[in-house]
């Protein structure tokens, strides 16, 4: 979902020189990014983020219905994904 919205924000961005009604658009795609990467990588006392610091890779997590969240220790290519969500921003002149 982040690179989904990496992509959306560089499509936002593009348009956004033709027409401003796209900005607001490409604001609303940071936004999101940003929710996403929080959840991503949680820092507090739960410590429940799915990167895991002793593997260098990210993992799902399994929310329990008392709040706590275990990793799930399983290699797959979902656990590279994250690592594809980067953009290059070119800046205007």
């Amino acid at each position: 979902m982040a690179f989904y919205c990496q992509c959306m924000l560089e499509i936002a961005l593009i348009l956004s020189e033709y027409d401003p009604i796209y900005e607001e658009a490409a604001y609303k795609f940071v936004e999101h990014f940003m929710w996403i990467s929080y959840a991503m990588d949680r820092m507090g006392e739960r410590h429940d983020e799915m990167w895991d610091e002793q593997d260098g890779f990210f993992y799902d997590l399994l929310r329990l219905p008392d709040g706590q969240a275990m990793r799930l220790k399983v290699r797959s290519l979902v656990g590279l994904l994250p690592l594809c969500a980067s953009t290059l921003l070119r800046a205007i002149s």
